[in-house]
């Protein structure tokens, strides 16, 4: 393995005449290196000028997760987690899907999986999320599942259930008395919302509210 000269390498093993091939383990680390080299070798020394293959590395990830279901606060995991496949397929077997405690898949447990040309996994319904904050997707070779996976936090996932920029026209011109337009911009992602419901609230957490109307999803 060469990066800058034939002085410049790590030794990574050696195999007795008649094979012809050696097997590089999972997770082996690259850089600074570029380039793999093998040498001839007999009992008595090494031969100097090693036949060379520069290393063009395979890197797949998955993008752009979502998710859609009908609990929008995400405290019922049931729903389909969505994913925009790598541009680089060479190799790539199939899609796992975690449940994790962080972003690098800490303190996983299984969601699923779903072969090449499928993009998404069905979640059951009562799936709770118990101390986990992330959906975190693998790709996976016939050899190894990558090491780093992509991740959706529930946060930032409930997040595009969110509808955005409320606004209100009050034309009633009564002191202590509302009447006018409630307006707002729809959520990123409609997915499984039917209604918009609107409150009067003491309160922008909305402990404390009570129900004016509900209109349809299409109604903004």
């Amino acid at each position: 393995l060469d990066a800058l000269s034939q002085w410049c390498r790590m030794y990574l093993g050696s195999v007795l005449v008649g094979t012809d091939v050696f097997q590089i383990r999972a997770d082996t680390i690259l850089a600074p290196f570029s380039d793999f080299l093998v040498y001839t070798a007999s009992s008595l020394i090494e031969q100097t000028t090693p036949v060379s293959h520069h290393i063009f590395e395979v890197a797949s990830t998955v993008s752009a997760i979502g998710f859609i279901g009908q609990d929008l606060n995400l405290n019922d995991l049931g729903g389909t987690v969505y994913w925009t496949p790598p541009s680089l397929m060479t190799c790539l077997g199939d899609y796992i899907l975690y449940f994790a405690e962080s972003a690098f898949g800490s303190q996983r447990s299984y969601g699923g999986a779903t072969r090449v040309g499928s993009n998404d996994i069905l979640v059951p319904p009562n799936s709770p999320r118990s101390t986990s904050t992330h959906f975190v997707v693998y790709t996976r070779s016939t050899f190894v599942e990558q090491s780093i996976p992509e991740a959706l936090s529930f946060q930032a996932a409930s997040l595009r259930f969110v509808a955005s920029d409320l606004d209100f026209a009050d034309y009633d011109l009564d002191f202590g008395e509302i009447g006018g337009r409630v307006t707002w911009i729809r959520p990123e992602l409609i997915g499984e919302i039917t209604r918009y419901n609107i409150y009067l609230s003491t309160a922008i957490a909305g402990t404390s509210r009570a129900l004016v109307s509900h209109v349809l999803v299409g109604t903004n």
